[in-house]
């Protein structure tokens, strides 16, 4: 009885939480974005390991050709 009471609570949370999360953003792509990393000669990327260039972080390709970390688009406040 324990058991279903849990799974079935767990569900729930699951779905609200599934509801709630949802990272949705607005406006251009390129405000997150970019397709090759550079604009002017000029890096794009605002973060980012530097196993590409250890010499200094944002000048590698990133993942999903994102232009900063995941927080720097999906905080924005959009009214």
């Amino acid at each position: 009885m324990k058991k279903s009471v849990a799974s079935i609570a767990l569900i729930l949370f699951s779905v609200v939480m599934l509801r709630t999360l949802q990272a949705e953003v607005s406006g251009p792509c390129v405000n997150c974005h970019t397709m090759h990393n550079s604009q002017g000669g000029l890096p794009m990327a605002t973060y980012g390991d530097t196993s590409q260039n250890p010499e200094g972080a944002g000048s590698g390709p990133k993942a999903y050709l994102l232009r900063g970390t995941c927080f720097g688009c999906h905080a924005q406040i959009t009214d």
